[in-house]
């Protein structure tokens, strides 16, 4: 799970492009999507393919939206039809979760034992000691091996402590895990770095000394879709690609072929939850907590809670289609929920934010394109491999 790591894009990326007026009224891609024609769902689809991979494309702190949507594919025995996960940042902790072999008990552990961020303390080392024993090694098991669903995740090794400074991503390069110590792993895939200092960051996660590198840290500068594990698995050619956004259709489609290993058939499952929910564990950096309506755990639950809902009540929905064959939408559309329970300092925090987050997408995505498209390149002519025995940084050594 990754702090603020899209939000440091939004601050540094702003602009005087106009703001659509209200975030309660969403500005979406949704009017050029429509039905199946005949009727496909998500179920359908399911069951009907011989693997699919999972990846969660990630952002922030939605980890429990996130969980409530694979929370209801788990209780239709869907998850079984799962047969590889790739998360990074916000969403390693969660695949991994996923990945165990009784997840249900797993989510349950985690939802109630969950503290909360500010409790891990303000910096490291103590703010990721405190996250790995108070979460991390009570929910998890101890390594990937023990996972039932093979999982990757990635993170990003820079060559210099001022790359890292300056987030810099033609000087780093991705590291992909999906072997050995589980819970190290998802700690340095999150470890988002903010603020003054970094790489040795003066508030929360600094960059790590990871398997003899330094710095790394979180996965998301290298893997905004969070397909990169993919290259670490079993070839899969269908995908459920978890897509946390603040507004139904916010960013626009990612075409199939954009994303690690070019999967034929995806489905984009949409997860909307505002900037104000994502960033409720900080509210105390903007002097905002007496200033909210909702406290971090009040998102949590509804975040939770209404995405269980809305995954069982779209399963049997027929997908949305748009210009791509064989790329499916699926909304859980939250906003129904969460529109009308923000206070003022939400709704205006979310009329800068989620506009914001609109606007860096397209903005953002050649740069996203070309990474992918070069080392989708280099796999399929040999020249680099994330599989046991590769080339590619943190491929699993051969046994």
């Amino acid at each position: 799970m990754a702090l603020i790591c899209l939000f440091a894009l939004f601050l540094a990326s702003a602009d005087s492009l106009k703001m659509y007026q209200d975030p309660s009224t969403p500005v979406t891609l949704a009017n050029t999507l429509k039905p199946h024609a005949e009727g496909m769902t998500l179920r359908k689809w399911m069951l009907a393919q011989p693997c699919i991979n999972m990846a969660s494309q990630p952002l922030m702190n939605t980890q429990f939206a996130q969980l409530g949507a694979i929370d209801a594919l788990d209780s239709e025995g869907l998850m079984d039809k799962i047969t590889g996960m790739s998360g990074v940042s916000s969403g390693a902790f969660i695949t991994a979760l996923a990945a165990m072999k009784n997840r249900s008990l797993a989510s349950s552990n985690f939802r109630s034992l969950w503290p909360g961020w500010a409790s891990f303390g303000a910096t490291d080392p103590e703010f990721s000691q405190q996250y790995k024993a108070q979460v991390l090694d009570k929910v998890l098991p101890a390594t990937f091996e023990e996972l039932t669903i093979p999982l990757a995740v990635s993170a990003v090794y820079y060559h210099t402590e001022k790359a890292a400074a300056d987030v810099d991503y033609k000087e780093a390069d991705p590291f992909v895990v999906s072997d050995g110590p589980l819970a190290e792993s998802v700690l340095v895939s999150s470890s988002a770095m903010m603020g003054a200092g970094c790489p040795k960051c003066e508030n929360g996660f600094q960059a790590k000394n990871f398997r003899g590198l330094y710095p790394v840290a979180d996965g998301f500068l290298k893997d905004e879709y969070g397909t990169l594990g993919l290259h670490a698995l079993a070839p899969c050619e269908n995908l459920v690609h978890i897509v946390p956004q603040n507004l139904p259709q916010q960013l626009a489609p990612t075409p199939n072929a954009n994303l690690d290993t070019q999967p034929k058939s995806v489905v984009s499952l949409g997860v909307d939850v505002p900037t104000s929910a994502i960033m409720s564990m900080t509210w105390n950096l903007f002097n905002a907590t007496d200033k909210a309506s909702m406290t971090p755990k009040d998102w949590d639950k509804v975040e939770y809670e209404t995405a269980y809902q809305h995954m069982k009540e779209q399963l049997d929905a027929p997908m949305m289609v748009g210009e791509e064959p064989n790329h499916f939408f699926v909304d859980l559309k939250l906003i129904e929920h969460w529109g009308s329970m923000r206070g003022q300092w939400e709704l205006d925090w979310d009329k800068k934010f989620i506009a914001e987050h609109t606007k860096y997408w397209p903005r953002t995505a050649d740069r996203r394109n070309e990474m992918t498209a070069e080392r989708n390149k280099k796999i399929a002519e040999g020249q680099l491999s994330y599989r046991p025995g590769g080339n590619g940084i943190g491929a699993p050594k051969l046994k």
